[in-house]
């Protein structure tokens, strides 16, 4: 039988295999993957979007977030474990980011999770 942790990291590996294979695709951004923890551990992943030349105030944009992925994932939705940080000189305001905290503010990410949402989920609605 696998435990919770075996099933998160199972979980993660599927989505990123999603992501990937193209499953998930913004026309308008690109995004990059990194594990800082190396492939041992797959529960912490730092995302890069990059937002192309798109008639939007996010324009050529570079965000970054860190995602801490609970070992209860996906039956618990996900936590950022670092507010979302822009790689620019300056904060863009956004209305789904906490403009005090820099927590990113999407309803799936607390009480409308659903074990069928996905990291790529978040993803898109980051894009």
């Amino acid at each position: 039988m696998c435990s919770k942790l075996d099933l998160a990291t199972l979980r993660v590996r599927k989505d990123v295999n999603e992501l990937a294979k193209g499953k998930f695709v913004c026309a308008h951004a690109t995004t990059q993957i990194e594990f800082p923890d190396g492939v041992d551990n797959l529960l912490r992943i730092l995302i890069s979007i990059s937002v192309g030349d798109i008639d939007s105030p996010y324009a050529n944009g570079d965000f970054q977030f860190q995602f801490d992925i609970p070992r209860t994932y996906p039956f618990h939705g996900m936590a950022f474990l670092q507010p979302p940080r822009p790689v620019l000189p300056h904060i863009v305001w956004h209305p789904n980011i906490d403009i005090h905290s820099g927590q990113v503010m999407f309803s799936i990410l607390g009480k409308d999770w659903r074990p069928v949402l996905s990291i790529n989920t978040i993803l898109l609605g980051l894009q």
